[in-house]
Protein backbone atom coordinates (compact mmCIF):
# COMPACT_ATOMS: atom_id res chain seq x y z
CA UNK A 1 0.00 0.00 0.00
CA UNK A 2 1.46 3.80 -0.65
CA UNK A 3 0.75 6.04 2.24
CA UNK A 4 0.95 9.34 2.03
CA UNK A 5 0.94 11.83 4.75
CA UNK A 6 -0.17 15.11 5.85
CA UNK A 7 -1.90 17.12 8.37
CA UNK A 8 -5.15 16.88 9.79
CA UNK A 9 -8.12 19.37 8.74
CA UNK A 10 -11.67 20.05 9.14
CA UNK A 11 -12.18 17.91 5.39
CA UNK A 12 -10.99 14.31 7.53
CA UNK A 13 -13.62 14.99 10.31
CA UNK A 14 -16.14 12.75 8.96
CA UNK A 15 -13.38 9.87 7.97
CA UNK A 16 -11.67 10.68 11.55
CA UNK A 17 -15.40 9.76 12.88
CA UNK A 18 -15.81 6.47 10.83
CA UNK A 19 -11.91 5.76 11.61
CA UNK A 20 -12.44 5.82 15.69
CA UNK A 21 -15.94 3.64 15.30
CA UNK A 22 -14.07 1.28 13.86
CA UNK A 23 -11.21 1.43 16.89
CA UNK A 24 -14.59 1.72 19.28
CA UNK A 25 -15.73 -1.79 17.98
CA UNK A 26 -12.67 -3.92 18.14
CA UNK A 27 -11.34 -2.93 21.06
CA UNK A 28 -15.15 -2.24 22.97
CA UNK A 29 -13.32 1.12 24.08
CA UNK A 30 -17.38 2.69 24.58
CA UNK A 31 -16.40 5.89 23.35
CA UNK A 32 -18.43 7.44 20.36
CA UNK A 33 -17.50 10.50 18.60
CA UNK A 34 -19.73 13.08 16.16
CA UNK A 35 -18.19 15.57 13.95
CA UNK A 36 -18.73 18.31 16.39
CA UNK A 37 -16.55 16.66 19.26
CA UNK A 38 -13.69 16.10 16.51
CA UNK A 39 -13.98 19.75 15.07
CA UNK A 40 -13.75 21.25 19.01
CA UNK A 41 -10.66 18.55 19.16
CA UNK A 42 -8.73 20.79 16.16
CA UNK A 43 -9.71 23.86 18.22
CA UNK A 44 -7.57 22.50 20.69
CA UNK A 45 -5.73 25.71 22.40
CA UNK A 46 -2.46 25.60 21.54
CA UNK A 47 -2.62 22.99 19.03
CA UNK A 48 -1.05 23.95 15.09
CA UNK A 49 -2.80 21.61 12.53
CA UNK A 50 0.89 21.55 10.17
CA UNK A 51 3.11 21.02 13.18
CA UNK A 52 0.99 19.14 15.49
CA UNK A 53 -1.09 16.91 13.52
CA UNK A 54 -0.50 14.04 11.16
CA UNK A 55 -3.16 12.31 8.87
CA UNK A 56 -2.39 9.02 6.89
CA UNK A 57 -4.10 8.25 4.04
CA UNK A 58 -4.25 4.51 2.41
CA UNK A 59 -5.77 3.47 -0.46
CA UNK A 60 -7.63 6.92 -0.98
CA UNK A 61 -8.99 7.04 2.75
CA UNK A 62 -8.10 8.17 6.16
CA UNK A 63 -5.53 4.97 7.64
CA UNK A 64 -4.16 6.43 10.68
CA UNK A 65 -4.24 9.92 12.42
CA UNK A 66 -1.79 11.39 15.32
CA UNK A 67 -2.05 14.75 17.16
CA UNK A 68 0.43 16.20 20.14
CA UNK A 69 0.11 18.55 22.82
CA UNK A 70 2.29 19.71 25.29
CA UNK A 71 0.83 18.78 28.66
CA UNK A 72 1.35 21.27 31.74
CA UNK A 73 2.72 19.10 34.87
CA UNK A 74 3.93 19.65 37.92
CA UNK A 75 6.47 16.56 37.59
CA UNK A 76 10.12 17.15 36.74
CA UNK A 77 9.54 16.28 32.55
CA UNK A 78 8.64 18.47 29.61
CA UNK A 79 5.24 16.10 28.61
CA UNK A 80 4.00 16.00 25.14
CA UNK A 81 0.57 13.59 24.91
CA UNK A 82 0.05 11.85 21.88
CA UNK A 83 -3.00 10.65 20.42
CA UNK A 84 -3.19 7.86 17.68
CA UNK A 85 -5.19 5.36 16.08
CA UNK A 86 -4.64 3.08 13.08
CA UNK A 87 -7.71 1.85 11.42
CA UNK A 88 -8.17 -1.58 12.14
CA UNK A 89 -8.35 -2.48 9.40
CA UNK A 90 -5.95 -1.73 7.82
CA UNK A 91 -3.15 -2.54 10.48
CA UNK A 92 0.47 -4.57 9.51
CA UNK A 93 1.12 -2.38 6.69
CA UNK A 94 3.59 0.30 8.00
CA UNK A 95 1.07 2.65 9.20
CA UNK A 96 1.81 2.76 12.97
CA UNK A 97 5.33 3.05 12.28
CA UNK A 98 4.52 5.60 10.33
CA UNK A 99 2.73 7.32 13.00
CA UNK A 100 4.94 6.65 15.85
CA UNK A 101 8.13 7.64 14.02
CA UNK A 102 6.35 11.08 12.99
CA UNK A 103 5.53 11.71 16.83
CA UNK A 104 8.66 11.08 18.27
CA UNK A 105 10.81 12.88 16.05
CA UNK A 106 7.99 15.52 15.90
CA UNK A 107 7.83 15.69 20.26
CA UNK A 108 11.93 15.65 19.77
CA UNK A 109 11.67 18.84 17.74
CA UNK A 110 9.45 20.49 20.13
CA UNK A 111 11.57 19.74 23.48
CA UNK A 112 14.77 21.11 21.73
CA UNK A 113 12.86 24.40 20.81
CA UNK A 114 11.42 24.75 24.02
CA UNK A 115 15.24 25.03 25.63
CA UNK A 116 14.33 23.17 28.89
CA UNK A 117 16.63 20.97 30.90
CA UNK A 118 13.60 18.89 31.87
CA UNK A 119 13.99 15.47 30.08
CA UNK A 120 11.15 14.95 27.34
CA UNK A 121 8.41 12.52 28.56
CA UNK A 122 5.94 11.11 25.62
CA UNK A 123 2.69 9.98 27.16
CA UNK A 124 -0.15 8.13 25.49
CA UNK A 125 -3.34 5.71 26.12
CA UNK A 126 -4.97 2.73 24.95
CA UNK A 127 -7.54 0.41 25.50
CA UNK A 128 -6.32 -2.52 27.36
CA UNK A 129 -7.50 -4.41 24.17
CA UNK A 130 -5.32 -3.10 21.94
CA UNK A 131 -2.93 -5.31 21.82
CA UNK A 132 -1.39 -4.28 18.33
CA UNK A 133 -1.08 -0.79 19.90
CA UNK A 134 0.91 -2.35 22.72
CA UNK A 135 3.31 -4.28 20.86
CA UNK A 136 3.72 -0.95 18.04
CA UNK A 137 4.85 1.16 21.41
CA UNK A 138 7.22 -1.56 22.86
CA UNK A 139 8.75 -1.71 19.91
CA UNK A 140 9.26 2.33 19.81
CA UNK A 141 10.24 2.06 23.44
CA UNK A 142 7.03 2.67 25.39
CA UNK A 143 6.29 1.14 28.24
CA UNK A 144 2.80 0.85 30.80
CA UNK A 145 3.34 2.92 33.44
CA UNK A 146 -0.82 3.01 34.56
CA UNK A 147 -3.96 1.34 34.45
CA UNK A 148 -7.14 2.84 34.31
CA UNK A 149 -10.53 1.20 34.85
CA UNK A 150 -14.02 2.75 33.55
CA UNK A 151 -16.58 2.06 36.39
CA UNK A 152 -20.49 2.49 35.20
CA UNK A 153 -23.31 2.36 37.49
CA UNK A 154 -26.87 1.03 36.47
CA UNK A 155 -28.75 3.57 37.75
CA UNK A 156 -32.86 1.60 36.01
CA UNK A 157 -31.15 -1.71 37.62
CA UNK A 158 -30.00 0.02 41.12
CA UNK A 159 -31.75 3.31 41.66
CA UNK A 160 -29.40 5.96 43.16
CA UNK A 161 -30.97 7.00 47.24
CA UNK A 162 -30.05 9.36 49.64
CA UNK A 163 -27.25 9.15 51.58
CA UNK A 164 -25.57 10.79 54.33
CA UNK A 165 -24.61 14.97 53.58
CA UNK A 166 -21.62 16.22 55.03
CA UNK A 167 -22.28 18.77 57.72
CA UNK A 168 -21.97 22.53 57.54
CA UNK A 169 -21.49 22.14 53.62
CA UNK A 170 -23.66 23.34 51.04
CA UNK A 171 -24.73 20.81 47.90
CA UNK A 172 -25.81 22.63 45.01
CA UNK A 173 -25.75 22.99 40.83
CA UNK A 174 -23.17 24.35 39.09
CA UNK A 175 -23.57 28.54 38.34
CA UNK A 176 -21.25 30.08 35.19
CA UNK A 177 -19.55 32.21 37.94
CA UNK A 178 -18.18 28.94 39.84
CA UNK A 179 -16.07 28.55 36.46
CA UNK A 180 -12.66 29.52 37.85
CA UNK A 181 -13.30 28.60 41.52
CA UNK A 182 -13.80 25.26 40.35
CA UNK A 183 -10.81 25.30 38.26
CA UNK A 184 -8.66 26.48 41.23
CA UNK A 185 -10.26 23.88 43.30
CA UNK A 186 -9.74 20.89 40.83
CA UNK A 187 -5.79 22.09 40.36
CA UNK A 188 -5.38 22.23 44.09
CA UNK A 189 -7.50 18.98 44.67
CA UNK A 190 -5.09 16.93 41.97
CA UNK A 191 -1.74 18.61 42.75
CA UNK A 192 -0.55 15.07 44.59
CA UNK A 193 -2.48 12.91 42.12
CA UNK A 194 -0.15 10.99 39.86
CA UNK A 195 -0.44 12.83 35.81
CA UNK A 196 -2.74 15.32 36.73
CA UNK A 197 -0.95 17.89 35.62
CA UNK A 198 -2.40 21.65 35.84
CA UNK A 199 -5.35 23.17 33.56
CA UNK A 200 -5.35 26.73 32.14
CA UNK A 201 -8.21 28.65 32.39
CA UNK A 202 -8.44 28.68 28.38
CA UNK A 203 -8.07 25.03 28.51
CA UNK A 204 -10.85 24.30 31.09
CA UNK A 205 -13.10 26.19 28.92
CA UNK A 206 -12.44 24.11 26.43
CA UNK A 207 -12.18 21.15 27.15
CA UNK A 208 -14.96 21.07 30.40
CA UNK A 209 -17.10 24.26 31.05
CA UNK A 210 -17.71 25.31 27.65
CA UNK A 211 -17.63 22.42 25.63
CA UNK A 212 -20.35 20.69 24.06
CA UNK A 213 -20.32 17.85 26.38
CA UNK A 214 -20.83 19.66 29.23
CA UNK A 215 -24.00 19.20 31.61
CA UNK A 216 -24.05 22.17 34.22
CA UNK A 217 -27.56 20.67 35.17
CA UNK A 218 -25.59 17.44 35.83
CA UNK A 219 -22.46 19.37 38.01
CA UNK A 220 -22.63 19.39 41.42
CA UNK A 221 -20.35 21.26 43.89
CA UNK A 222 -20.02 21.07 48.06
CA UNK A 223 -19.93 24.79 49.19
CA UNK A 224 -18.76 25.88 52.36
CA UNK A 225 -19.97 28.54 54.62
CA UNK A 226 -18.23 31.48 52.76
CA UNK A 227 -19.42 30.75 49.44
CA UNK A 228 -15.92 28.52 48.69
CA UNK A 229 -16.35 25.82 46.18
CA UNK A 230 -14.52 22.50 48.54
CA UNK A 231 -15.79 19.50 46.41
CA UNK A 232 -17.16 18.77 42.51
CA UNK A 233 -18.37 16.46 40.54
CA UNK A 234 -18.22 17.56 36.97
CA UNK A 235 -20.79 15.59 34.08
CA UNK A 236 -20.49 15.47 30.61
CA UNK A 237 -22.87 13.70 28.26
CA UNK A 238 -22.07 12.74 24.65
CA UNK A 239 -24.43 12.77 22.22
CA UNK A 240 -22.59 10.51 20.02
CA UNK A 241 -22.76 7.79 22.51
CA UNK A 242 -26.66 7.85 23.00
CA UNK A 243 -26.95 7.56 18.90
CA UNK A 244 -24.42 4.20 19.03
CA UNK A 245 -26.15 2.32 21.65
CA UNK A 246 -29.38 3.88 22.70
CA UNK A 247 -28.61 4.55 25.92
CA UNK A 248 -27.98 7.91 28.20
CA UNK A 249 -24.69 7.89 30.28
CA UNK A 250 -23.69 10.99 32.34
CA UNK A 251 -20.11 11.02 32.31
CA UNK A 252 -19.23 12.46 35.78
CA UNK A 253 -15.42 13.38 34.61
CA UNK A 254 -13.88 15.06 37.32
CA UNK A 255 -14.50 14.42 41.11
CA UNK A 256 -12.17 16.32 43.33
CA UNK A 257 -12.21 17.77 47.42
CA UNK A 258 -9.90 20.03 48.80
CA UNK A 259 -7.87 18.36 50.99
CA UNK A 260 -8.91 20.63 54.23
CA UNK A 261 -12.64 18.53 53.35
CA UNK A 262 -11.29 15.07 52.75
CA UNK A 263 -12.58 11.92 54.18
CA UNK A 264 -16.14 14.07 55.65
CA UNK A 265 -18.55 11.83 52.53
CA UNK A 266 -17.93 14.66 50.35
CA UNK A 267 -17.25 12.99 46.89
CA UNK A 268 -19.92 10.18 47.80
CA UNK A 269 -22.27 12.97 48.25
CA UNK A 270 -21.97 14.68 45.19
CA UNK A 271 -21.61 11.75 43.38
CA UNK A 272 -24.90 10.56 44.72
CA UNK A 273 -26.43 13.61 43.85
CA UNK A 274 -25.28 13.40 40.25
CA UNK A 275 -26.74 9.75 39.67
CA UNK A 276 -30.05 10.48 41.15
CA UNK A 277 -30.48 14.18 38.99
CA UNK A 278 -29.24 12.05 36.26
CA UNK A 279 -31.64 8.91 37.01
CA UNK A 280 -34.58 11.49 37.54
CA UNK A 281 -33.91 13.22 34.04
CA UNK A 282 -33.59 9.64 32.15
CA UNK A 283 -30.10 8.72 32.21
CA UNK A 284 -29.60 4.74 32.24
CA UNK A 285 -26.18 4.49 33.43
CA UNK A 286 -23.61 6.93 35.09
CA UNK A 287 -19.97 6.57 34.32
CA UNK A 288 -16.50 7.57 35.49
CA UNK A 289 -12.84 6.73 35.29
CA UNK A 290 -10.35 5.84 38.16
CA UNK A 291 -6.71 5.74 38.46
CA UNK A 292 -5.92 2.35 40.45
CA UNK A 293 -3.00 3.22 42.25
CA UNK A 294 -4.82 6.51 43.63
CA UNK A 295 -3.56 8.24 46.64
CA UNK A 296 -7.31 8.75 47.67
CA UNK A 297 -9.09 5.32 47.50
CA UNK A 298 -11.33 6.50 45.05
CA UNK A 299 -11.50 2.44 43.56
CA UNK A 300 -13.12 1.59 46.27
CA UNK A 301 -15.51 4.60 47.08
CA UNK A 302 -17.10 4.28 43.91
CA UNK A 303 -17.71 0.78 43.86
CA UNK A 304 -19.25 1.13 47.47
CA UNK A 305 -21.97 3.36 46.01
CA UNK A 306 -23.05 0.59 43.23
CA UNK A 307 -20.59 1.60 39.95
CA UNK A 308 -19.55 -1.99 38.63
CA UNK A 309 -16.07 -2.15 36.21
CA UNK A 310 -16.38 -2.43 32.79
CA UNK A 311 -13.33 -1.80 30.82
CA UNK A 312 -9.64 -0.76 31.59
CA UNK A 313 -7.41 1.74 29.69
CA UNK A 314 -3.38 2.08 30.28
CA UNK A 315 -0.90 4.66 30.30
CA UNK A 316 2.38 4.40 28.32
CA UNK A 317 5.69 6.65 28.65
CA UNK A 318 8.76 7.27 26.45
Amino acid sequence: MELRTRPLSADDLPAWVELLAACALVHRTGEHYAVEDLAEDLETPGLDLDRDTLAVIGDGRLAGFATLAVRETTEPVFRIGLDAAVHPELRGRGIGTTLLTWAIRTAEARHAADGTELPLNLRTGLPELDLYGERLLARHGSAAVRWFTELTWDLAENPPGPGPEPDGLTLRTYRDEDEEPLRLLRNAAFADHWGAGQWTLEQWRHYKTRSRSFRPDLTWLAVAADGTPVGLALTQYFEADTAATGERDAWIDTVGTAASHRKRGVASALIRRVARTAADLGFRTASLGVDTASPTGADSLYRSLGFEPLRGFVSYDR
